[in-house]
């Protein structure tokens, strides 16, 4: 610093003691290289030359952001090096003059880890010194390597990269996070992080003893069954409720939503339903099917709107385990049809009314009855109790009648 500043006075130059600390730092023990730099900032700058005009000069962030980013990485604070990282970037500093002085920095706190007297080899202020000294008191020396070797390592990769952002960063994250780092440099920082927790031993907090508790009796089953279970009325309780159409129509349903949504397969492939004046309620074993039972409640939304979407009906999907509504579950399979006039078919046999057998068929196997062509019969005539058959068009007709037996009409 001495030969420094007999130089900068011979040419007249006004600068101040952390300037010419500054300098002398950045010239690294070279003579040449500090004339340099001074000669580079004397270049753009006017008047008194201080720290900060060195640092906006040269793009190079203050030493308060090296110690913000320093006491971040130790303590593996990924949001504060990321928001550190772009603070340098939108300030127009250059990245890896920023690397370069966090490398500086932690070699810094290695020569105050390891030295009795780390003045005699530091060009900083007595404050400064300070400040580094109790940042290396509080860290490992494993971590302190640990981020060194990393840093140096990415600032050697960033040289062949026009971007260099994107490999700091991933390298930030690592030490922030030695857990995704395999390397023996990174177990050895994650395992002096627990020594230093272990060090000074833990402090256990002594809670007060509770009395024991009379253990509760479980809640009765009905009582968890009202909770999820909302009954359909006794009066609608019927086959040609549309929501127990729905319900049957299930397998349809559910293929349906597979093919919408493949990743479902696992919430609701297999799994048995039954039915309430909500909807539909998937039942999941509590001691088996955990898991899909919670992938169905986190995808509720996307079931039930696909659901609506396939039946056209207006209803909620809802989960439930076999032990929680066991007593009151329906067999939806086995419920009475519904003539037009609001008669079971029971009530309507009895007072010898007729039901139309074709819905009632429909209504008992309405799966098999909608796989069959709809176009293959007409109509049904309720009178004669018989179908008619659909008329055969031209071409069909030319399969059943052979040679000349065709009809010029």
């Amino acid at each position: 610093i001495l030969r420094l500043r007999q130089s900068a006075y011979g040419e007249g130059y006004d600068i101040t003691d952390e300037a010419y600390s500054l300098l002398a730092r950045l010239g690294d023990g070279s003579m040449r290289d500090a004339i340099s730099v001074l000669e580079r900032v004397v270049s753009v700058s006017s008047g008194t030359i201080t720290y900060n005009t060195i640092t906006d000069t040269l793009g190079i962030a203050p030493l308060d952001i090296d110690f913000g980013a320093a006491d971040a990485l130790l303590h593996g604070d990924v949001s504060k090096v990321f928001d550190i990282v772009a603070e340098v970037s939108d300030e127009g500093r250059d990245l890896n003059n920023f690397v370069d002085s966090l490398i500086t920095f932690f070699r810094n706190l290695l020569v105050c880890k390891v030295s009795e007297n780390p003045e005699k080899l530091l060009d900083y202020s007595d404050e400064e010194i300070v400040k580094f000294k109790s940042v290396a008191q509080n860290a490992a020396y494993e971590k302190i390597a640990y981020i060194t070797d990393s840093l140096v390592s990415a600032r050697s990769n960033a040289k062949w990269v026009k971007a260099p952002r994107v490999i700091y960063e991933t390298a930030f994250v690592k030490m922030c996070v030695p857990e995704l780092d395999t390397s023996n440099e990174a177990v050895l920082a994650r395992m002096s992080s627990i020594e230093e927790k272990f060090k000074d031993g833990i402090a256990i907090e002594k809670k007060p003893e509770k009395k024991a508790e009379e253990p509760k009796a479980p809640p009765e089953k009905e009582k968890k069954s009202k909770r999820l279970y909302n009954p359909i009325p006794k009066e609608e309780l019927t086959s040609s409720n549309p929501k127990v159409i729905a319900a049957r129509k299930w397998d349809k349903i559910s293929s349906v939503i597979l093919r919408n949504a493949p990743y479902l397969a696992g919430a609701i492939a297999g799994i048995p339903i039954t039915v309430d004046n909500d909807g539909i309620i998937l039942i999941y074993e509590r001691d088996s099917e955990e898991g899909a039972k919670s992938m169905a409640v986190n995808q509720l939304d996307k079931i039930t709107s696909l659901t609506v979407k396939a039946c056209g009906v207006e209803l909620k999907v809802k989960t439930a385990y076999s032990d929680e509504i066991e007593d009151v579950a329906i067999d939806f399979w086995d419920l009475p049809n519904k003539d037009e006039t609001g008669k079971t078919a029971e009530n309507a046999d009895k007072n010898n009314d007729k039901i139309d057998p074709l819905g009632d068929v429909m209504s008992r196997m309405s799966d098999f009855v909608d796989s069959v062509d709809e176009h293959d019969f007409l109509e049904f005539n309720r009178d004669e109790e018989k179908f008619s058959q659909s008329s055969i068009d031209e071409d069909d007709r030319e399969e059943f009648l052979e040679g000349n037996e065709i009809s010029e009409d």
